[in-house]
């Protein structure tokens, strides 16, 4: 799959709550806490799939700030499509940088692709590779596929 392919895909998820909502692995059962934040994420997936865009950001963004990482990429989502919300890639850069700091490997893919094609950022190849690297370091198919079609890094 090209990563024009892969990056509408990944566009998708915002409107596609079953995928919204990657499962976190199940280590250990969760607190309290854990379930009101679930809950909190699934309305704000519900509120976007619903057109309540301006719910959906307050909801997101509240539980980025705490440090969620999927609502942190959501809302980077948000800000990169103008879902809802006026365009800002800078924002959804930096929220895509919380993400990614939390291992959230479609973050980091798309953070690679924003550097790689100067989306939002200068044109940076080298650290596209390293974004790319990161997601591919956790099996994320397509950032494996994106460092092949980069080829091996010049020195």
């Amino acid at each position: 799959m090209n990563r024009v392919a892969t990056i509408a895909l990944s566009l998708a998820l915002l409107s596609a709550p079953a995928l919204a909502q990657q499962p976190a692995p199940q280590a250990a059962p969760q607190s309290p806490a854990d379930s009101a934040a679930e809950r909190e994420f699934k309305r704000a997936v519900d509120a976007f799939s619903s057109g309540d865009n301006e719910s959906a950001w307050f909801l997101f963004w509240s539980l980025a700030q705490a440090g969620d990482a999927k609502a942190q990429f959501n809302l980077a989502q948000m800000y990169r499509l103008g879902k809802g919300i006026p365009l800002d890639l800078a924002l959804a850069r930096r929220w895509y940088e919380a993400a990614a700091s939390k291992n959230h490997p479609t973050a980091q893919y798309l953070l690679g692709v924003m550097y790689e094609n100067g989306h939002g950022v200068p044109r940076d190849t080298s650290r596209a590779r390293s974004w790319y690297q990161r997601a591919a370091n956790l099996n994320y198919q397509p950032a494996k596929e994106a460092l092949d079609q980069l080829g091996p890094a010049r020195r």
